[in-house]
């Protein structure tokens, strides 16, 4: 590592302007010998201090996110179908006590909403596709089979593709 004249002049006052291999600068307070390795350790821990906090607020960002482990976990939320349909889905999350959760299909073109409690029928946990039974208030059921995406940003029900739109579960 080289250093100009001034540097070493402020050696002796412990003050400088250093510029390592890397590119990092430091300016500061230095003790002992300019060719000590301190000031570049400080530089290094101080990098390696910004870079945990980056993954750390990236943690806390992403980790309040969806759960997207199992296919009926991504189907929670806010969903809308791609057509001229204009159709939107919300899906609740599954309650633990009852094992049974809320649709809801809202009709944007004559504005009718319909809710439907539903269950899991089955589920590949590892893979892209759940089905549910849904049984809606005049006491019919309906299985309806979706595929996934693992990224959860889009998936497939009765050959039409849905796209998530939010975390919303109601109108």
């Amino acid at each position: 590592m080289a250093y100009t004249g001034e540097q070493k002049d402020r050696k002796r006052y412990g003050q400088g302007t250093y510029m390592f291999s890397n590119g990092v600068q430091y300016t500061g307070e230095r003790s002992g010998d300019p060719s000590s390795n301190d000031a570049e350790l400080w530089c290094m821990k101080k990098q390696f201090g910004y870079l945990f906090l980056s993954v750390l607020l990236m943690f806390v960002l992403y980790g309040c996110g969806r759960d997207l482990s199992t296919p009926s976990r991504r189907l929670v939320g806010h969903w809308k179908t791609s057509t001229a349909l204009e159709i939107e889905y919300f899906v609740s999350k599954i309650d633990s006590k009852t094992g049974q959760g809320t649709i809801t299909m809202h009709d944007l073109r004559e504005g009718t909403v319909f809710i439907g409690k539903y269950r899991i029928r089955d589920e590949q946990p590892k893979g892209d596709e759940v089905a549910i039974i849904v049984t809606w208030p005049e006491g019919s059921e309906e299985v309806i089979d979706f595929w996934v995406a693992e990224d959860g940003s889009g998936a497939t029900m009765y050959k039409i593709y849905i796209r998530y739109v939010d975390g919303k579960t109601e109108p």
